[in-house]
């Protein structure tokens, strides 16, 4: 199977350099990711402790909340799941600083299992 021989840890980075100027908003398994053309080399260029970019997709037909994670490049990794979704979209919606950092892969026979800490910065 084309995931078998990737080998993860789990990584819990410091997500802020100093813990008090972020609050974790959610862990999360995110949705979506075979749906990439070409997930394999997609995960290649993932690494634990990557700071992903989270974009909003409020015009996405299936959820008005759609939240779009994204790689250094630009590319869509998946989705933030639709149960977490709400709020972190409200909060974005408002102007408040989202991002989440890579803390997971593991690694499935059919679909890698990508996990995330979706963190919003504190603003002084």
């Amino acid at each position: 199977m084309p995931f078998d021989d990737i080998q993860f840890e789990l990584v819990k980075p410091d997500p802020c350099g100093i813990i008090r100027d972020c609050i974790l908003l959610s862990e999360t398994r995110i949705s979506g990711f075979m749906f990439n053309d070409d997930p394999e080399s997609l995960l290649d260029g993932l690494h634990l402790g990557d700071e992903l970019e989270l974009e909003r997709e409020p015009r996405n037909p299936y959820d008005y909340h759609a939240i779009r994670i994204l790689d250094k490049y630009g590319n869509r990794i998946g989705y933030i799941p639709r149960r977490y979704n709400t709020v972190i979209a409200n909060l974005m919606d408002a102007g408040k600083e989202i991002y989440c950092l890579l803390t997971n892969i593991v690694p499935y026979q059919d679909e890698p299992d990508i996990f995330v800490m979706v963190l919003m910065r504190e603003q002084y």
